[in-house]
């Protein structure tokens, strides 16, 4: 017995154009292989598709319908003889020679150059877009804040973070997973620098690639150094007096040393001392440092 195409789209046989398109559309939704990744239930989408695929292309074209009407798939694929010849009041003009479709054909007729309404619509792509022109985009990127201190990126640091993100079973089920990153903080790195995780980030279907994970840095404000570019500046409060007879300042610096610097006779506000080579570490260049520029400020007695 051959295959009943009205059934295969669950249609009526007074179907129109109307509701074959629509038809064709609820059945390539639901068994395109594309959706199954299951090697059993893959074999079988493909099975249905390419059912579904022959059915429309026979129910939309006037003349092939008018063959299957009259003959059935065995007459319309025997050149129009049905098994066992013709019976009585069956007219035997046709001459046409069925020999099935090329599934991915008759997807590509059916949306032809708004394919794009698949993957927006259904989540994923085909087989013949993913090895041709276009293929379903990975998903979006995930930015997230990484707070660091002064401290880190003068001497370098490892950051674990706990991240949380969505990912799809083979089944297409959803569920959310904490995943551990290593974060190496480099010496120099500034505000601002960005680290990436590629496929490390949320995946917003099931038939799209995880996206990547982008970690922002921002370094907190510290509470005695500042920095500009490579350099760093601190500010360092003296009296009155010592502004008059000089003094020597004791600055701890970022890698817990004791630095002691020599301020001169006559300070002002204006009055700078530019240590050498005690900054932030030179990002682009190893073993280069920059500055630290101490600036004074005067305590007046109250």
């Amino acid at each position: 017995m051959g295959k009943d195409y009205y059934a295969i789209l669950g249609v009526p046989k007074t179907a129109n154009t109307k509701d074959l398109k629509k038809a064709f559309r609820k059945g390539a939704m639901q068994w395109h292989p594309d959706k199954h990744t299951e090697p059993a239930a893959k074999a079988k989408a493909e099975e249905k598709f390419k059912d579904i695929a022959e059915a429309y292309d026979v129910l939309s074209d006037p003349k092939k319908k008018e063959i299957y009407d009259q003959v059935g798939e065995e007459g319309l694929k025997n050149g129009g003889a049905p098994t066992g010849g013709f019976g009585p009041g069956v007219n035997a003009r046709f001459t046409t020679h069925y020999t099935g479709v090329d599934a991915s054909d008759i997807f590509s007729r059916f949306f032809g150059n708004n394919a794009n309404f698949f993957d927006d619509e259904w989540g994923f792509a085909t087989d013949r877009r993913k090895n041709g022109r276009q293929q379903t985009p990975d998903s979006q990127n995930n930015e997230i804040e990484l707070s660091v201190s002064l401290e880190d990126v003068y001497k370098g640091a490892t950051k674990r973070m706990k991240v949380n993100r969505a990912r799809f079973t083979t089944q297409g089920i959803r569920r959310d997973e904490d995943t551990i990153l290593n974060i190496d903080v480099k010496p120099g790195w500034k505000d601002g620098t960005k680290i990436t995780f590629n496929g490390e980030g949320q995946q917003d279907s099931p038939h799209q690639k995880p996206g990547n994970l982008i970690f922002l840095l921002r370094i907190v404000p510290h509470p005695r150094f500042s920095r500009q570019d490579d350099h760093l500046i601190y500010t360092a409060k003296i009296s009155l007096r010592d502004c008059f007879i000089g003094t020597t300042v004791e600055i701890d610096t970022l890698d817990g040393r004791k630095l002691r610097v020599d301020a001169p006779s006559i300070i002002t506000p204006k009055t700078r001392r530019v240590i050498a080579r005690e900054g932030m570490p030179c990002q682009k260049t190893t073993g280069r440092r920059g500055d630290l520029i101490v600036e004074f400020e005067i305590v007046f007695p109250t």
